[in-house]
C-alpha cells in the first residue's frame, strides 16, 4: 500500500520529454540485442500496479533504503548493479518500459530505461531490469507489518488538524467497509486488516547498466581568458564550477562587440550526458558549423561513468576573423554539436 503510494508519487514527478524519447530511440536496438527483436514503448500512465511497484522498488534500491522497507524482499545475490551512481544527488525525471513479460511461477520481468537529473543538470541514463513477483503477506509478516504501522502512527500526532480529520474520515470509511468498529482509531486490529491487503514484492534480480547516448547532450560557454587567469581555482572544479562559468560567460552579441584580435578566450564544454569512454572527443573552431578544421583539440577521453568537462583556450587571429565562428564537437569523426560563438 505504502509502496504503491511511493510509486504513484515517483511516476507523477516524471515528464515525457522529446530529448528522452530521442535517447530511447537511439539506444533501443542496443538494449534489445538486435534490430529484429520486439520493442515496446509503454506509457507510465498505462502501467499495471505491479509494474509501478517494480519502478518504486528500483528507485528505493538506488538510494539504499529497500532493505529497510518491510514490503519488499531481495537477496544480496540478486543485486547486479553495474550503474553505481550516487542517487542521493539525483531525482527521477523520466522512465520508459522497454519490455514487460510474465514468467513461470508467477514471476514478472521488466526492462526499463530511466532518466534522473541532479541540480547541476547532469543526466543519468540507466538500462534497468527487474525480475519479481507479488504475493500476499503470511501471518508473521502481517504481524510484523502491523507492528511497524503502529510504531509509525506516532507521526500522526504531528499532522495539522485538517490532515488528521481527513485521515480519520478515511480510516472510519475503511473500518466500516471491512467489518471493523468504525472508531477512527488505528489500533492493532485495523493495522493487521490493512496489512493483510498489502502486497509483498519478492525481487529475484535487479540489474542496471549505464547507457551512453550516441549524441550526448552538452552546453558550451565562452569566458574571457583574463577572468579565468585571475581566479583559476574558481573555474577548474569541473561541474562544480558551472555556476561561475555561467556568470562570466559571454553571449555572441557581447563577443562581437569586443576587439578580439590576439585576445585569448576559454571554451568550456559541459557534457550533460555521460560519454562512451572508448570514443575520442575533439573540439574544433571553424567559420562553418559542423566542419572539421585544423584548429582541433587533441583526442580526449571521458572517464568511465563520469560526465566530462572540456576546457580549451584559444586565440582569435586573422584565420578566425570571419563574420561567423562555431565551436564544433566531434565524437570519433561525427559532429554531435555545433555552437555559434559569433
Amino acid at each position: 500500500m505504502l509502496l504503491a503510494l511511493i510509486g504513484a508519487a515517483l511516476l507523477a514527478s516524471c515528464q515525457t520529454m522529446p530529448d528522452f524519447k530521442g535517447s530511447v530511440t537511439a539506444v533501443k536496438d542496443r538494449l534489445m540485442g538486435t534490430k529484429h527483436q520486439s520493442y515496446r514503448e509503454i506509457d507510465p500512465a498505462d502501467l499495471s500496479p505491479v509494474s509501478k511497484l517494480a519502478i518504486s522498488a528500483f528507485e528505493m534500491e538506488k538510494i539504499n533504503v529497500l532493505d529497510s522497507f518491510p514490503y519488499a524482499k531481495i537477496s544480496r545475490e540478486g543485486r547486479k548493479l553495474g550503474n553505481t551512481t550516487d542517487y542521493t544527488e539525483f531525482m527521477l525525471r523520466n522512465v520508459m518500459i522497454i519490455d514487460f513479460s510474465e514468467q513461470p511461477e508467477g514471476m514478472y520481468a521488466q526492462q526499463m530505461l530511466s532518466e534522473s537529473v541532479d541540480r547541476l543538470g547532469r543526466i543519468d541514463l540507466s538500462n534497468e531490469r527487474i525480475v519479481y513477483r507479488v504475493r500476499e503477506p503470511n501471518e508473521q509478516e502481517v504481524s510484523d507489518l502491523a507492528q511497524s504501522i503502529l510504531e509509525a502512527s506516532a507521526a500522526l500526532e504531528n499532522m495539522d488538524e485538517t490532515s488528521r480529520s481527513h485521515f480519520k474520515k478515511a480510516l472510519v470509511e475503511y473500518q466500516h467497509l471491512n467489518g471493523l468498529s468504525p472508531d477512527g482509531i488505528l489500533g492493532r486490529q485495523t493495522a493487521e486488516s490493512l496489512c493483510k491487503k498489502a502486497p509483498i514484492l519478492e525481487v529475484r534480480e535487479m540489474a542496471s547498466q549505464i547507457v551512453y547516448p550516441e549524441i550526448p547532450r552538452n552546453a558550451v560557454y565562452i569566458v574571457p581568458y583574463e577572468a579565468v587567469e585571475q581566479s583559476p581555482a574558481m573555474f577548474n572544479k569541473g561541474f562544480q564550477s558551472l555556476d561561475a562559468v555561467k556568470e562570466h560567460a559571454m553571449t555572441p552579441e557581447q563577443f562581437n562587440k569586443l576587439d578580439r584580435t590576439k585576445q585569448h578566450f576559454v571554451v568550456f564544454v559541459y557534457f550533460l550526458d555521460r560519454v562512451d569512454p572508448t570514443l575520442p572527443i575533439r573540439l574544433g573552431l571553424a567559420d562553418t558549423e559542423k566542419r572539421w578544421s585544423e584548429r582541433m583539440s587533441p583526442k580526449l577521453y571521458a572517464a568511465p561513468g563520469e560526465w566530462p568537462v572540456i576546457i580549451q583556450t584559444f586565440c582569435i587571429d586573422e584565420s578566425l576573423e570571419s563574420s561567423r565562428l562555431y565551436a564544433n564537437l566531434f565524437i570519433k569523426y561525427e559532429c554531435i554539436g555545433s555552437h555559434r560563438i559569433k
